[in-house]
C-alpha cells in the first residue's frame, strides 16, 4: 500500500471520529443542557470580578486619560520624578486612583440624594394617603358625575382599593405578611448577608482589576495584538483589529453621549418641576435622567411610576407633568438628543427596536443599555462582509442599486472589460480558424495580438460617463 493511500485514510479516519465526537458532545448537551448552563454560570460568577474589572476600566478611561495626560506636565514641571519613565508611571497610578475616587463620588453622590429624598416621599405619600385619597374620590365623583352608570361602575373598586391599601399602611395586611414570613425572611436575611459579604469582595477585587488594567492597559493591548497576528496572521489580524477599532469609538460616543444626554434632561425635569410647583422634583429628576439612558423605552420607563408617584399627591398636578414630560421627549428626541449623540450606530429605528429586544431577552439590563451598539457592531460587520462578496463578483455596492425589481448590472467599468475580453477572444479565435496561406502565419498572429491589446487599452482607459461629464 502506497504512503499517500495510508495518509488518506488515516485523514479519513480522523474526520469520521471526529464527526462522531462532536455529535456524542451534542447529545450530551442536549440531554444535560441545566448542567451544561450551570457550569458555564458557575465559570462567569467566578471570573465575575475580571469581568466588573475590565468593564469598569473601560467607562473611566477616557477620564484616566484626561487625567494622565494633565498629570504628566506636572510632574515633568515640578520634578516630582526623576526621569520621563518614572514620571509616566507615577502618573499612571495616581490618574487610576483618582479616577476610581471621582466614581465612587459621583456614586455616593447619587445614593445620598435619591436615598433620603425616596424616604421624604414615601413618608410624605404614607402620612397623608388619607386624606389624598379622600380629596382624589371627591374628584373623581365630580368628574363622574353626568354619567351614573361609569360612577356605578368605577366607584365601588376605587373604595375597595383605597380600603385595601389603608389596611396595608396600618399594618394589618402587612403584620400578618411578616408573621406568615418570618421564616423565609431570617433565612433571606441570612443570605443575604452572604451576598452583601461577597459582593464588598468582589467589588473590592473589581476596582483592584482595575487599577491594574488602566496602568498596564498599553502592555495587555500590545500582547493582544501579538497572539492576534501569531494566531491569524496579518490579513485576519488587521481585519479583526479594524473592526474592534470601530466598536471602540461606536461604544465610546455612544455611552458619552448617553449619559451627556441623560444629565441634560435631568436638569431640564428639576428646573421645569420647580418652575410650575410640582411635587418631587430631584426625586423625578434623578428617576427620569437614570431611566433615559436606556434607548426608544427609557423614557416611558421614567415617566409612569413618576406619574403615578405625583398623581397619589395631586391629580392635575400629574396632568400638568404628563403634558410637560411629553412636550420635553418631543424636543429630547428632535433636538437635544440629535445634537449630543447624534447617529453614533448608523442603525435605523427598526433595528434599534430590535437590538432593544433581542439583547435585552439575552442578558437582561445591560443588553437593554448596551444592545444598540452591539448590534451596529454586528452590522457593520456583516455590511462590509458583503460588500467584499458583491465587489468580487463585479456587483454594485450601494443598497439603492437594489430598488428595482429588474435584473441588476455589473459595475460599468467591470462590465466594459468583460465585454473587451469577449470581443478579443472572439477576434482571436476567428484569426486562428481562418485559412492562412503559407507564409502569412506570423501576420495573422500579430494582427490577433494587435487586436486583443487594443481591445484591452480601450476597456482600461474607458471613463465612467458621469467622469466625462466632468
Amino acid at each position: 500500500m502506497k504512503k499517500q493511500e495510508i495518509k488518506k485514510y488515516v485523514s479519513v479516519g480522523v474526520t469520521a471520529f471526529c464527526v462522531l465526537a462532536a455529535a456524542i458532545l451534542l447529545y450530551f448537551f442536549c440531554l444535560r443542557w441545566d448542567h451544561v448552563m450551570g457550569v458555564i454560570g458557575g465559570f462567569f460568577s467566578m471570573l465575575t470580578p475580571f469581568i466588573a474589572g475590565v468593564l469598569i476600566a473601560y467607562l473611566v478611561n477616557p477620564f484616566f486619560c484626561f487625567l494622565n495626560r494633565h498629570l504628566s506636565k506636572v510632574f515633568v514641571k515640578f520634578h516630582w520624578a526623576k526621569d520621563q519613565e518614572s514620571a509616566e508611571h507615577k502618573c499612571r497610578c495616581v490618574s487610576s486612583i483618582l479616577a476610581l475616587l471621582v466614581v465612587l463620588l459621583v456614586i455616593v453622590s447619587i445614593f445620598a440624594v435619591i436615598i433620603p429624598e425616596a424616604y421624604r416621599s414615601i413618608k410624605n405619600i404614607v402620612n397623608g394617603f388619607d386624606s389624598n385619597s379622600a380629596t382624589l374620590g371627591e374628584r373623581l365623583k365630580g368628574w363622574l358625575h353626568n354619567y351614573p352608570q361609569a360612577e356605578e361602575f368605577i366607584m365601588p373598586y376605587y373604595e375597595k382599593i383605597v380600603a385595601e391599601v389603608k389596611e396595608w399602611i396600618k399594618g394589618g395586611a402587612m403584620m400578618d405578611w411578616l408573621k406568615a414570613s418570618a421564616g423565609p425572611i431570617l433565612s433571606s436575611i441570612v443570605s443575604g448577608v452572604s451576598t452583601v459579604v461577597t459582593t464588598i469582595v468582589n467589588t473590592f477585587i473589581s476596582f483592584i482589576v482595575t487599577i491594574y488594567i488602566l496602568n498596564s492597559k498599553q502592555t495587555f493591548l500590545a500582547q493582544s495584538r501579538k497572539m492576534l497576528y501569531a494566531i491569524g496572521g496579518k490579513k485576519t489580524a488587521d481585519a479583526v483589529l479594524s473592526e474592534c477599532a470601530y466598536a471602540h469609538a461606536v461604544f465610546g460616543r455612544y455611552i458619552r453621549g448617553a449619559l451627556a444626554d441623560s444629565f441634560v434632561l435631568g436638569c431640564v425635569v428639576f428646573m421645569l418641576m420647580n418652575i410650575l410647583s410640582l411635587p418631587y422634583p430631584l426625586l423625578v429628576a434623578v428617576i427620569v435622567a437614570m431611566t433615559n439612558v436606556i434607548p426608544f423605552f427609557g423614557p416611558y420607563i421614567g415617566a409612569i411610576p413618576s406619574i403615578i408617584l405625583i398623581l397619589l399627591v395631586d391629580p392635575l398636578a400629574a396632568l400638568k407633568f404628563t403634558i410637560m414630560i411629553l412636550i420635553l421627549q418631543q424636543v429630547e428626541g428632535n433636538i437635544i438628543s440629535p445634537k449630543i449623540i447624534g447617529n453614533t450606530t448608523g442603525l435605523n429605528g427598526f433595528w434599534v427596536l430590535f437590538s432593544i429586544i433581542f439583547f435585552g431577552k439575552i442578558f437582561g439590563f445591560l443588553g437593554l443599555l448596551f444592545g444598540v451598539p452591539m448590534f451596529a457592531v454586528v452590522y457593520h460587520i456583516v455590511t462590509n462582509w458583503a460588500a467584499r462578496q458583491l465587489k468580487k463578483k463585479h456587483l454594485p455596492v450601494k443598497t439603492s442599486e437594489y430598488y428595482s425589481s429588474g435584473l441588476v448590472d455589473m459595475i460599468p467599468d467591470e462590465k466594459n472589460i468583460e465585454d473587451a475580453l469577449d470581443d478579443a477572444l472572439d477576434v482571436g479565435a476567428y484569426a486562428v480558424d481562418a485559412e492562412k496561406p503559407d507564409g502569412e502565419t506570423d501576420a495573422t498572429e500579430e494582427t490577433s495580438t494587435e487586436a486583443l491589446t487594443d481591445a484591452l487599452d480601450e476597456a482600461l482607459t474607458e471613463k465612467d460617463p458621469e467622469e466625462s461629464k466632468e
